[in-house]
């Protein structure tokens, strides 16, 4: 909500959070039509009516600003309860804050840690299987999650301590610790019937070929043998019958 604007704004792709939520295998909702108020800062935002009617149906909303208890709820200042009423994200408690660790961690961290914003955004559309080995650094649920203390920097000479938690592949682990054998096998009978094939084919090949040449030379040969025979009798029986 840009409350000095009097509008809504939706992120528009391509930008780092499209590829962030299709990552974590959420598909990003981009807008269908464009928002009817002016804004000089970016894309123009949307009335109370256009934005409800973009995001009726969005299962997951991350709000990337700092005042969502003075747009909703009883404390509201500037109350858009009954607004943001109308979608679905909302009504299901799927809301997201960006400051779990304060206004100032989002900007300053999360650019030099995306494995981390992924994990994030990963326990955001699948939480019960993330829940076991990540705790959202920057993301809050809204509705049910405080905001903790302000991260803060003690000693900014010491080397940044990673957030990004360790993944094993089991696929991996399996093909180093289980027994192989029978796939080993497998694999060799795989490569020896095709070559014990191929060997087979070329002997026959070089078998039978030169075998239908020296049948097709040996019949030749008979032929002019045989011709020669004939001619050689005819002119014994020419000189024979000169004698007479």
């Amino acid at each position: 909500w840009k409350g000095f604007a009097g509008g809504w704004e939706i992120g528009d792709c391509p930008n780092y959070y499209c590829e962030i939520s299709e990552d974590a295998g959420g598909d990003y909702f981009v807008p269908t039509e464009d928002g009817t108020i002016a804004y000089s800062w970016g894309p123009n935002l949307y009335d109370d009516e256009g934005f409800v009617r973009q995001l009726a149906d969005v299962e997951y909303i991350v709000y990337k600003g700092f005042d969502w208890d003075a747009i909703y709820g009883d404390a509201a200042t500037t109350d858009k309860t009954a607004v943001l009423d109308g979608i679905r994200a909302v009504r299901d408690g799927n809301v997201f804050g960006i400051d779990r660790l304060g206004q100032n961690a989002w900007f300053e961290e999360r650019a030099s840690e995306p494995d981390v914003l992924l994990e994030d955004m990963m326990s955001v559309l699948n939480a019960a299987a993330m829940s076991a080995f990540h705790t959202r650094v920057w993301l809050r649920n809204v509705f049910t999650e405080a905001q903790v203390a302000d991260d803060v920097c003690a000693d900014p000479s010491a080397p940044r301590e990673q957030r990004g938690d360790v993944c094993e592949n089991p696929d991996t682990e399996c093909l180093e610790d289980c027994d192989s054998d029978a796939d080993a096998a497998g694999l060799l009978v795989g490569i020896i019937v095709p070559v014990v094939v191929f060997v087979l084919l070329v002997v026959l090949v070089l078998y039978f070929k030169p075998w239908k040449k020296c049948t097709r030379a040996k019949s030749d040969h008979q032929l002019i043998k045989k011709t020669y025979d004939t001619a050689e009798a005819d002119d014994s029986k020419a000189e024979g019958e000169n004698m007479l």
